[in-house]
């Protein structure tokens, strides 16, 4: 049980970091791909559209400071909640 549990973890908190520094990438504005995303504006807005729950909390939060760490915290937490889900698919008993 111990061994799910860790395997669940570990998948979500790893892919919440893959997913968060992935928003950074397409979204941020000191992005090194943050020129070309203004181009191409097709991934930065299906990302925008999966992102609406962060923002829609941040906007009710408004915090005063701290408002880009606040977000990409709730954005994290956000992939870390789905990819916890998922792994109820991946991280199984054997046996």
């Amino acid at each position: 049980m111990v061994a799910i549990w860790k395997c669940r973890v570990g998948l979500g908190v790893g892919f919440g970091l893959v997913a968060s520094f992935f928003t950074w990438l397409v979204l941020g504005d000191k992005s090194p791909l943050a020129d070309y995303f203004l181009q191409h504006v097709t991934l930065p807005n299906v990302l925008r559209t999966m992102l609406t729950i962060p923002y829609a909390v941040l906007v009710v939060l408004r915090p005063k400071s701290g408002a880009y760490v606040i977000g990409y915290g709730l954005i994290f937490l956000q992939w870390l909640i789905v990819c916890l889900l998922l792994s109820l698919l991946v991280c199984r008993r054997a046996g």
